[in-house]
This record gives C-alpha cells, structure tokens and sequence, in this order.
C-alpha cells in the first residue's frame, strides 16, 4: 500500500504534517512494502477553495490511501472517484502519522466529516 500524506517541506518523514491537504505545500508517499518514500512538490496548492484536483496532483504515484488532518468535500470526492481512501490521522510529522494509520489510529473520512470553509472537526 501506498500512503500519501501533506507535509510543509520536502524533508521526507521528518517532514512536519500540513493540517489541510490540498493547501500543503508538498506530499511525502510512502510505500509500505519497501519501507521506501518519495517527496512530491503541491503544484497545485494555489487553487482557489474548493478547486483542489489531487488526482492531477497524485497521478503516477500510484497512492492507495491519503492520511490527513483535513480535507473538503470535493477533493475527498475526487480522491474517492480515484480509488483513494482518505483517513483522517494526527501526527507531527509524516512517520508518526503512518505510524498512527498503521496502528488504527485513524478515521476513515466521509462527506460528512470532511471540513467546511478549512474548519475540521
């Protein structure tokens, strides 16, 4: 499985977590198999809200399942459309948010859930 989680900066697992997926500056993926990871820089983080296309964003990477603080609604439709489950996980940096998901400390996001105008809850 591949996990896909927004972070501020291109440092790898180290990286600090972004709170709001599609306005994080970057993407660690990390392949759970390989124990492997891979920085990808957010092209598309100046959207205006509501525009996010993560697909465009996430494509080639072959991400199974993204784990984050926040996301809206259509970007959560638009990875769900995609085949990618969105999991809402807390941590401080990327290794100790798989290691959250990997440990079941995680929610799976729906519409429902899915924050409003960048307000999570």
């Amino acid at each position: 499985m591949r996990i896909c989680i927004p972070v501020e900066d291109s440092s790898g697992l180290g990286s600090r977590c972004y709170p709001h997926f599609g306005s994080a500056p970057c993407f660690v993926v990390y392949d759970q198999a390989t124990r492997a990871s891979e920085v990808i820089d957010n092209r598309g983080r100046g959207h205006m809200h509501g525009m996010c296309q993560p697909l465009s964003v996430l494509e080639g990477h072959s991400v199974n399942v993204v784990v984050c603080e926040g996301m809206g609604p259509r970007a959560l439709e638009r990875l769900n459309s995609g085949g990618i489950k969105v999991f809402r996980v807390r941590g401080e940096t990327a290794a100790e948010a798989i290691q959250a998901f990997e440990e079941g400390k995680s929610e799976e996001l729906t519409l429902e859930s899915a924050c409003r105008d960048h307000q999570c809850g």
